[in-house]
């Protein structure tokens, strides 16, 4: 995974996700990725980054592929809505990958540290303009 991000002159942050599994999925995709915009600095290693991933509809139905980044010494991430728990998720190296209910706008994302302590918190990125990138085997010529 490959996070670029760079300020904007109205003081907010753009930035784009990119990502390549180990494997190529079954349906020949070898990596995918998406553009956000957040007001917080994506590039602190004491903050949290929250991208969606994949098409969000906006819609309040189903759930949305969350990827998120969390400083170094966070075990769980877990994600809130109105003070409830809506989603949590082990940390693996430096982030975690989980699904979260639409819509995410509003939603609080916090890192805890192994004593259940949260140590940094954040809001889910919008996504950017552009859609999402997805690279298969025909793109690889």
């Amino acid at each position: 995974m490959t996070v670029l991000a760079a300020p904007t002159v109205g003081g907010d942050w753009i930035g784009e996700v990119s990502i390549a599994p180990d494997q190529p999925r079954s349906d020949g995709v070898l990596g995918t990725g998406t553009s956000f915009t957040t007001t917080a600095d994506p590039t602190d290693p004491a903050g949290v980054l929250a991208v969606p991933i994949g098409v969000e509809t906006g819609g309040s139905e189903g759930q949305q592929l969350l990827l998120v980044v969390t400083p170094a010494a966070a075990t769980t991430v877990r994600v809130l809505r109105d003070g409830q728990e809506v989603a949590r998720s082990a940390v693996s190296g430096s982030g975690a990958a989980m699904r979260v209910p639409r819509p995410t706008a509003g939603l609080v994302v916090e890192a805890l540290d192994a004593s259940g302590a949260t140590i940094a918190s954040g809001q889910v990125s919008k996504q950017g303009s552009q859609r999402t990138i997805q690279t298969d085997t025909w793109n690889q010529e």
